[in-house]
């Protein structure tokens, strides 16, 4: 898990400090190997935020690469659908973590660190790893119980009330 956790997290400061430098117009950096935003960067008062094992999508990942192992153990055949669906999930998890960040460093931006982080950390940031959570999770139940599955054209005899 800790080996999962710091390269989850390397990437997702690295891309980070791509997307804040493109979203907020300012110099940032992300380093991988530190998991570690820096907010303007080369600045005297540049900001250094690092992305830790319970703020990493990596956290939300794991359960969800679990369940999708029980489900390839419990249905080898569905394993285009579970796989599909772990996928689409890991990459909704991922964008939302990244939303999360740019979100946070958007606030810090605008005002002030001490407002901007409790702002973005503890409220807009637990909103959208809650909504985003959500939805990945609805999409990997979509994905691996119920796409593919065919409709019934007829109803059967559980539909009708029993009389001929």
């Amino acid at each position: 898990m800790m080996f999962g956790y710091r390269y989850v997290s390397g990437i997702e400061a690295d891309l980070a400090g791509r997307l804040v430098a493109a979203t907020l117009h300012q110099h940032t950096l992300g380093l991988r190997d530190q998991a570690v935003v820096v907010l303007h960067a080369g600045n005297p008062k540049s900001i250094g935020l690092q992305i830790t094992p319970q703020c990493t999508s990596a956290f939300l990942i794991a359960p969800m690469v679990l369940t999708g192992a029980a489900l390839l153990w419990l249905r080898p055949r569905q394993y285009k659908r579970v796989l599909i669906g772990l996928a689409v999930t890991v990459v909704l998890l991922f964008a939302t973590n990244q939303l999360r960040i740019v979100g946070l460093a958007a606030l810090i931006d605008g005002v002030g660190f001490k407002t901007g982080y409790y702002w973005g950390h503890t409220i807009l940031g637990s909103m959208v790893s809650v909504v985003g959570g959500g939805a990945s999770l609805l999409t990997f139940v979509y994905w691996t119980m119920v796409h593919g599955q065919k409709a019934p054209t007829t109803p059967g005899p559980e539909w009708t009330d029993g009389a001929r």
